[in-house]
């Protein structure tokens, strides 16, 4: 089960699983959608560039704005088999051919890189021209940073939290319990 999915949908699907069934239904961490940061976004002269984005002095979120893709769900595995060294990196960008797509103009056609080694993930900026955050702390260049359960990755200007598919079992449980 790696397509894109809502939070609606897997709030049913959780619902009806057990945490070892889903477990076996979800393998991959997921990207779900939080906010963006603040700032503003000068467009690109050309539809397909990837616009500037000026944050100030200070990187913060901007909870009045929220990020376009609220919601959704996003898996952190190939879209495609590939083959070479970069066959396990699951890349993160605007080009249809990224593993995660995300259609905003301030992410970059390919903007960063999960690659996973055992039980751990890490988080690669691959030169964008927005840049990658993590917890709001801005990743150099082709700089890797791991990420944690409830991390917060921001790629140019939208947010996203990591969850392992344990974590997003709890969270979800926790959801519909009203806990959160």
């Amino acid at each position: 089960m790696a397509a894109t999915k809502t939070l609606a949908e897997l709030l049913l699907v959780s619902a009806k699983l057990s945490l070892d069934e889903f477990l076996r239904s979800f393998d991959a961490h997921y990207l779900v959608a939080s906010g963006v940061l603040g700032g503003s976004l000068r467009e690109g002269r050309e539809r397909t560039e990837t616009g500037v984005l000026e944050l100030g002095d200070r990187v913060s979120h901007m909870p009045s704005n929220p990020n376009p893709q609220a919601g959704i769900a996003y898996p952190l595995k190939k879209a495609k088999h590939t083959q070479g060294p970069d066959a396990g990196r699951i890349t993160v960008g605007r080009a249809g051919e990224a593993d995660v797509c995300i259609a905003d103009p301030s992410v970059s056609h390919l903007h960063a890189f999960f690659e996973r080694e055992g039980e751990v993930m890490y988080l690669v900026d691959d030169e964008s021209r927005n840049g990658t955050f993590v917890n709001l702390a801005r990743l150099a260049p082709h700089e890797r940073k791991s990420v944690h359960d409830e991390d917060v990755v921001t790629f140019g200007r939208v947010s996203y939290q990591v969850f392992s598919p344990g974590a997003l079992y709890i969270a979800l449980q926790a959801f519909r319990e009203g806990a959160i």
